[in-house]
């Protein structure tokens, strides 16, 4: 079973990259050191913006997230609740 560990949101950028459609990307960071980039489309970036209540993207640098790692993959879960209910 994985569990989802708090990271901090880093390097935020929102463009095309290599990809066929505009993406948001980030890196993600936990407290072990592993660092993995984060590429989501647009209907994954527009619920992480809601969570977040954003008006700019790169208001999400140092934002603090859940991540998920399994078999030696780190990915963005969700936002960090600000209601305290978080693992």
């Amino acid at each position: 079973m994985t569990e989802a560990q708090m990271a901090i949101i880093k390097n935020v950028g929102i463009g095309m990259r290599d990809c066929r459609e505009p993406v948001l990307w980030f890196d993600v960071y936990i407290a072990d050191g592993l660092a993995a980039l984060q590429i989501l489309n647009w209907t994954e970036a527009k619920q992480l913006i809601a969570d977040y209540s954003l008006y700019d993207v790169r208001n999400l640098e140092g934002k603090p997230c859940l991540a998920v790692k399994n078999n030696g993959l780190l990915r963005y879960h969700s936002a960090w609740a600000t209601n305290g209910k978080n693992p």
